[in-house]
């Protein structure tokens, strides 16, 4: 009797979880895998969406940077194409899509090459896409000749520059009094044209309006040497 007696108490001691208990602990597993699953895709999602917002925030940023270099070394070179071709020194050409065209200066040269430090740059809205493009050499004798390009920022539905003159007609006010006034902001210039710029061929300040698909509406006023 003794001997059953153990017998019995050692298989009640090995039973086991039965198979309810066991669905159940599938069941909770599944749902605590579940709302882990859920919580680390949110999370991956906002990780991704805030990398972009900060990618693009930083092109953006980038973009303004590099005009704001070139325009504070703008130069009062024209350029010359030939005998047939002559540009000014900073203007708004028609052609359709380009923004700006100016000299600057200050360009490096490690290699201390025979050759200005002068370039030739020209800002184009292509698209959506705002393009930086530029030529080594300023005077060229072939009108096609290619220059080289970067794309400083997509997703810009629209892109200009405005232009303040060094004499605003009648007033001797500072600059940061006339930047939210429009009535003193050109939308066109042409450094050989004098009449345009009153006193001076260059502006004073220039001020770019960019709207894109982030950030919407965005503008920067650089103030010109």
């Amino acid at each position: 009797m003794q001997s059953r007696h153990c017998d019995l108490a050692s298989r009640a001691g090995n039973q086991g979880f039965t198979l309810v208990e066991l669905l159940l602990a599938v069941a909770l597993s599944a749902v605590v895998a579940a709302l882990a699953y859920a919580g680390i895709s949110n999370g991956m999602q906002a990780a991704n969406a805030m990398a972009t917002q900060v990618a693009t925030l930083t092109q953006l940023q980038r973009a303004f940077s590099i005009i704001e270099d070139d325009l504070n070394q703008v130069r009062l070179r024209p350029l010359s194409l030939g005998l047939s071709y002559h540009e000014a020194a900073f203007v708004t050409p028609p052609d359709a899509g380009t923004l700006l065209a100016f000299t600057r200066g200050g360009v490096a040269n490690p290699r201390q090459l025979a050759r200005s430090d002068l370039q030739r740059v020209r800002y184009e809205l292509r698209g959506n896409d705002l393009w930086r493009l530029h030529w080594p050499q300023l005077d060229r004798t072939q009108v096609q000749q290619k220059p080289q390009q970067v794309l400083l920022l997509q997703g810009v539905s629209r892109a200009g520059f405005e232009f303040l003159p060094a004499t605003p007609v009648g007033s001797l006010v500072t600059l940061s009094s006339l930047q939210a006034d429009a009535a003193y902001w050109l939308g066109s210039w042409n450094s050989d044209e004098p009449q345009h710029a009153l006193t001076a061929p260059l502006p004073i300040a220039v001020r770019i309006t960019l709207t894109t698909q982030q950030y919407g509406q965005v503008q920067r006023v650089i103030e010109l040497p």
